[in-house]
């Protein structure tokens, strides 16, 4: 099952490839520390305070919502929100 999910994130993001980046979108990947005080929160608050940016996250919680069941729209966001903004960002932290 897990490897199903694997391709079907791989392959919508391949798929979204074809859109246009963006310069100031940034998507920050926060999978084991989702806190102001980690690593990549410092950088994403510090972006906020900066000003013009788009930053989209993907946080341990929104992960943790595709395996539970009867989170629709949980699976909607991973699966195609998530690929989308990821090949559309230009930075990735």
């Amino acid at each position: 099952m897990k490897k199903i999910g694997y391709r079907l994130f791989a392959m919508m993001y391949y798929i979204c490839c074809i859109f246009p980046r963006r310069k100031k979108k940034v998507f920050a990947i926060m999978t084991h520390d989702a806190s102001a005080g980690s690593n990549v929160g410092v950088v994403v608050n510090a972006l906020k305070e900066h000003g013009g940016y788009i930053i989209k996250t993907l946080k341990k919680d929104e992960r943790d919502q595709v395996t539970k069941q009867g989170k629709l729209a949980g699976l909607f966001d991973f699966f195609f929100c998530k690929p989308f903004h990821l090949a559309t960002c230009s930075y990735i932290l």
